[in-house]
């Protein structure tokens, strides 16, 4: 092994820093783009944002089905227009979900997981084809981070052509006249100016304007064409940071392959961008030199939480913004309109007070001049009277009111617009007026709970919750549909290497799109995944301690060679011909001609595959599904570590978080079950909190036990308690087990495996499930239900369990039927059923007003109870101080239950070697070795050599030798470097050392290697030959039948096949397959066979008919033809053939007598069975009013037969 596992990266820390990167510096950047109005007014100080403590830890927030998530506050600058006085005001912008230390959100009480998408990476793709003409096409597709696509074409006419967004092509000139260079400066610049002197001649000469205008016309054909908004179009287009950006990521692209050398901080598109895309265009043209590889990992890159989350919130700022300016723009109109009304008034004030003046001057006249001139002033009065009057008759509804309404204008509207205006006033009712946080709230909870990338975390065991964070899947907004996928995405790349799983994937409709992160992998800032490598001199490693980390495009440059090659004290590669890869060819050179070494041989592979010991011997395919169902596996109750291992479980175990690691040097104080106390060296203790008994998402138990002794001494890092699936701080997934490879009477036959009740008796395969029920009290109609103990009809000895409150009491056991908790809930009267009626009516008993709507066990359910919790919205109850009558009030009982294994549960191997328990021998009867010891697990020999997973017989062998040796052993894959057939060389030595050491001579033989004399456990007397025995790593798969069976007298039907729903939890049945209509037709059960083709499946009228029959006690009489046959026959019929099904009835003609009758069942389909249909049609309404007819009504053909 060229380096230990101590030098891969944290296996947590893709989420982890991503989430970081997204606190300290996405979060600002999104904050920054957001400007509703202009940012000298109004300005978000994105950098002084504040997140507010959770109101929960993430215990409380699991149990209270609460968020994990802060409160985020920003600044903002607000500035007065009038007076240019500015404030400073946080307010709110809604609630960021934080991740927990293992990785994980927290949402409404579930984990959840934001696994990481691969999508294409931002930049310039240039390729060539032959079009439908077989003519040669070269193009060059710009693709931005956000906003449209150009894509570059020369084909056979020798023009440059541009396509924006698939629209109609342009020549490619017209762009760059349109953000104003002029053609002669467009040569100036070109390297290939005389081949682009053709597509300006031949594409035509464009001005400034006539170039906007075209490509105003490629967006709005038909819409009237102005310069102005041609310019906008364009600005919004490619040059406005928020519609188009090509981001870090692809200005990083553009500047790398075209040479370029503009600032990575402007991420809008360039002319010289557009000069070096047309001049790399054309060399390609005549170079036809190598194109871009798509799938590539150079060309595609991770998208982790942190830019999901960025995305999704730069979506919402946007919505926001766009709300907040309309909002304003509707505020602005109507203020304008307050304002004319206003100064309408005013003039009319004015016009009023000038007449009323007028007047008051004419009176005052009139009395000065009474005596001296009469007639005069009399004359001059009545025209000032008679144009007051004409006014006052015009205005007269507007003059005499308005001042009145001009006071109210001017103490209400006014003050609104100086509010407005004037920000100083009340500035948090302006920001909440027109900023609220509803669309960014709606757009974080639309993420973590509807995106596809948001998914519910697998919690089976460790590995599966370690292995979902690190996976990385091309499905999702903004990546592939997996219904358009070709093979070649599928495909693995020769880019993978040290990056990428090349094994684990899943099997069926996502094989290839989703994959796991390499073990050694790392993501840089930019989003492409990296690898390590030594750097190599002269044949020498140098600088062991520091690896260089290389990006998929940069290590094609270099001669690179595997990590299983073997290497001398000294660090010198060894040998003379080395094999390497160079520029994604295999080619074999010397050593002085080796630029890097892989660090390790598991290098290439996920945490998971990597588990596997002997993986080299191992066929692809199973090595993907023994990776696979290692993620299934059920923690044990006493799991046990692997006598054969990688040395990757440590590390597995400590990075997933499921053990308690030591932070500080001390000695432990205190151990119990629930905690542990550790002093350090100034006398301060340090106290762990132990989980006990936690429901994980999958239902399995997560349990954590001490595994330090009070006065050990601790150093920091140290596992102090093991978790689920682990032992001695190490992943412990299953059981070694004593396996033989033989048949035993056919029970074992195709995978079935027999296992001997050891397994059971000593819980050697035992697991703990955890189920939660829950019940809530509600505000009804009729009153409040209620919690309680007093449940009418129901015995004491039914109510034994509940405490005073009504709640089952922690300790109980329970079986299907028995009451968690007790609820009552009011009825109304006419919801009593006839029977109760008429009991009131005779005897004038008081019927109950409640109906029990307890909680209880569902059938095929049982177990213990092991905690109970009862809370409301607002405050946590204790079930000993719950109220008797308590709205909105919820219980929670969780039950746990002991799984001992069983025929029907599904067992694995690590190499893809899976089988179903068929048999469970009493130990007396299983095989024996010479020394007595029974054997655990019989497995069927023949499901190796086909299935070409031999590394299970390795793993076997060796675990055996390891056994009686009192030793474990550590493996890394690809042992050829120490010789060939190394691992076989290993095995032998080893058993070889196991038989001195065990004095068991039985142990290794020369004559049958690896394979040991066995003995009959019922007869005892020697097998025919000698069987492979040894020590076999088994699993047990959470595939448990204990799930999967269940029983079905009746049930729903589906409504367009009317054959029975499927799965437990639709009360459905089971699939009848060929196979086993072959194992049926086998034993010659032709009625069983019957029964289940027809009423117990599809035979509508069939099954109506027997069910009247049960209920009047009737003999069922004989099915009919299931829907199924007819539709075959429709089919047939459709095809042209002339076929129906007919039978023969006997009936009477003219003459008295009796003669065959030929009748068409498709067409009479009611002729079908007519010994009970008479009997039917007098019972119909009975049967309409049984309970189980109006569960199930009989159902009708969903066709008419004509």
């Amino acid at each position: 092994m060229n380096q230990s596992s101590s030098t891969i990266i944290h296996l947590l820390e893709v989420q982890k820093t991503s989430f970081k990167w997204f606190l300290e510096k996405g979060l600002i950047e999104v904050l920054d783009s957001f400007s509703p109005i202009s940012k000298q007014k109004f300005m978000l100080l994105a950098k002084e944002y504040k997140l507010k403590q959770p109101k929960y830890t993430v215990d409380e927030a699991k149990r209270r089905e609460y968020s994990y998530a802060m409160k985020l506050y920003v600044p903002a600058r607000l500035k007065k227009s009038k007076t240019g006085e500015i404030k400073i005001l946080k307010f709110f912008l809604g609630k960021i979900p934080l991740m927990s230390e293992r990785g994980t959100f927290v949402i409404n009480g579930v984990e959840r997981v934001v696994v990481n998408q691969i999508v294409r990476s931002p930049g310039v793709y240039f390729e060539w084809k032959k079009d439908v003409k077989k003519f040669f096409c070269y193009t060059a597709t710009l693709i931005s981070n956000r906003g449209g696509w150009l894509k570059f074409l020369v084909d056979y006419t020798e023009i440059v052509w541009l396509s924006i967004d698939k629209t109609n092509e342009l020549p490619a000139h017209a762009l760059l006249n349109a953000m104003g260079i002029d053609n002669n400066e467009i040569l100036d610049n070109l390297t290939n100016a005389e081949y682009f002197k053709n597509t300006i001649i031949e594409g035509g000469k464009y001005s400034k304007k006539e170039a906007l205008i075209s490509i105003n016309k490629l967006f709005k054909p038909g819409d009237a064409v102005s310069m102005q908004r041609s310019q906008k179009l364009l600005y919004s287009r490619f040059f406005n940071p928020k519609k188009y950006d090509l981001g870090k990521v692809g200005r990083y692209k553009l500047n790398k392959k075209l040479g370029l050398n503009i600032a990575e901080n402007i991420t809008v598109l360039t002319p010289e961008d557009i000069l070096a895309i047309i001049d790399a265009l054309i060399d390609i043209r005549f170079n036809r030199s190598k194109v871009d590889d798509i799938d590539h990992l150079a060309n595609r890159r991770i998208r982790s939480i942190g830019e999901l989350l960025q995305n999704q919130i730069w979506l919402a700022l946007n919505r926001l913004e766009r709300i907040t300016r309309a909002k304003m723009k509707k505020k602005k109109k109507k203020i304008l309109s307050i304002i004319s009304k206003i100064n309408k008034i005013k003039k009319q004030q004015l016009l009023y007070l000038k007449l009323k003046k007028i007047k008051k001057i004419l009176s005052i006249i009139s009395k000065n001049n009474k005596t001296k001139n009469q007639q005069k002033p009399k004359k001059l009065k009545k025209e000032a009277n008679k144009i007051l009057s004409m006014i006052s008759k015009k205005n007269k509804t507007k003059t005499q009111r308005k001042p009145k309404k001009l006071k109210n204008l001017k103490t209400q509207k006014i003050d609104q617009i100086n509010k407005t205006d004037n920000v100083g006033t009340k500035p948090l009712t302006f920001l909440n007026r027109y900023i609220h946080p509803k669309p960014i709230v709606n757009a974080i909870k639309d993420f973590f709970c509807l995106n596809q990338l948001s998914q519910f975390m697998n919690q089976t065991n460790p590995l599966a919750e370690l292995a979902h964070k690190r996976r990385l899947t091309v499905l999702g907004p903004g990546g592939l549909s997996r219904d358009r996928t070709n093979f070649l995405v599928r495909d693995i790349h020769p880019s993978y290497y040290g990056r990428i799983c090349p094994i684990e994937t899943p099997e069926g409709k996502n094989a290839g799109l989703v994959g796991s992160l390499a073990a050694y992998a790392r993501i840089n800032s930019l989003g492409f995944i990296e690898t390590p490598f030594y750097k190599v001199k002269k044949g020498f490693v140098i600088n062991r301690n520091i690896p260089i980390y290389l990006k998929a495009d940069e290590e094609e440059q270099f001669k690179i060679a595997p990590g299983d090659i073997f290497l001398d004290k000294k660090g010198k590669i060894f040998g003379e011909i080395i094999p390497a890869r160079y520029n994604q060819e295999f080619i074999t050179t010397t050593a002085n001609n080796i630029d890097y070494i892989a660090i390790s041989p598991i290098q290439i592979f996920s945490i998971a595959t990597a588990l596997i010991p002997f993986l080299e011997h191992d066929d692809g395919n199973r090595a993907l599904m023994g990776s696979n169902m290692q993620r299934q596996a059920l923690p044990l109750i006493f799991p046990e570590r692997p006598l054969v291992g990688t040395g990757l479980e440590s590390k597995v175990a400590r990075d997933s978080c499921m053990v308690v690691i030591n932070k500080v040097a001390g000695q432990v104080s205190f151990v119990s079950s629930e905690k542990i106390c550790i002093k350090n060296s100034f006398e301060n203790e340090i106290i762990y909190e132990l989980k006990k008994y936690q429901r994980s998402n999958q239902e399995t138990c997560i349990n954590q036990r001490p595994i330090v002794w009070v006065g050990e001494k601790v150093i920091p890092g140290q596992v102090i308690a093991d978790g689920p699936a682990t032992e001695g701080g190490e992943l412990a997934l299953g059981q070694n087990l004593l396996a033989a490879y033989m048949p035993w009477e056919g029970y074992n036959f195709e995978d079935a495996i027999v296992i001997s009740e050891r397994l059971i008796y000593d819980d050697v395969c035992t697991s703990v499930h955890i189920e939660k029920f829950e019940i809530e009290t509600r505000e009804t109609k009729l009153g409040s239900e209620k919690i309680t103990r007093e449940i009418p009809n129901e015995s004491e000895y039914t109510l034994r369990n509940l405490d005073e409150k009504g709640i089952i009491c922690i300790g109980a056991w329970v079986e299907p039927g028995d009451i968690l908790v007790g609820k009552l809930t009011p009825k109304d009267e006419f919801e009593n059923v006839p029977i109760q009626k008429l009991i009131k009516a005779i005897f004038g008993l008081k019927l109950s007003n409640v109906r029990d709507t307890s909680l209880r066990m569902p059938k095929g359910e049982k177990g213990r109870v092991v905690d109970i919790q009862v809370f409301n919205k607002k405050q946590n109850l204790d079930s000993q101080s719950i109220p008797i009558s308590n709205t909105s009030t919820v219980v929670c009982v969780y039950v746990a239950q002991k799984r001992k294994i069983r025929i029907g549960d599904k067992l694995s191997g690590r190499h893809g070697n899976k089988g179903i328990v068929s048999k469970i021998l009493p130990r007396q009867d299983m095989p024996y070795l010479p020394d007595g010891t029974p054997i655990d697990i019989i497995l069927n020999p023949l499901g190796v050599p086909s299935r070409m997973n031999v590394g299970q017989v390795f793993e076997c062998l060796l675990a055996w030798a390891g056994e009686n040796l009192g030793l474990r052993f550590r493996l890394v894959p690809f042992d050829e470097k120490y010789g060939l057939e190394a691992s076989k060389s290993l095995v032998y030595e080893r058993l070889i050392q196991a038989k001195v050491f065990s004095n068991k001579n039985w142990l290794f033989n020369n004559h049958h290697r690896g394979k040991t004399i066995l003995f009959d456990g019922r007869t005892g007397e020697c097998f025919d030959y000698p069987v492979t025995v040894g020590k076999a790593y088994i699993l047990k798969l959470v595939h448990l039948v204990d799930d999967k069976m269940h029983a079905r007298s009746i049930g729903p039907y589906s409504l367009v096949t009317q054959q029975p729903l499927k799965g437990k939890a639709q009360q459905g049945g089971q699939r009848l397959g060929e196979m086993e209509v072959w194992a049926l037709e086998a034993f010659g059960a032709a009625y069983t066979l019957e029964e289940l083709l027809t009423i117990k499946s599809d035979d509508i009228q069939g099954r109506n008919e027997a069910l009247n029959c049960i209920v009047k006690g009737q003999a069922i009489p004989r099915a009919g033809i299931p829907e199924s046959f007819k539709v075959l026959i429709r089919e047939l019929q459709a095809l042209c053939l002339d076929i129906g099904v007919y039978k023969t009835e006997k009936e009477e003609n003219e003459d008295e007598k009796i003669i065959d009758k030929e009748v068409d069942l498709m067409n009479n389909p009611n002729s079908m069975d007519t010994t009970t249909s008479a009997t039917n049609n007098n019972n119909n309404n009975h049967l309409h009013n049984s309970n189980t007819v109006e569960l199930y009504p009989p159902l009708r053909p969903n066709y008419e037969i004509i």
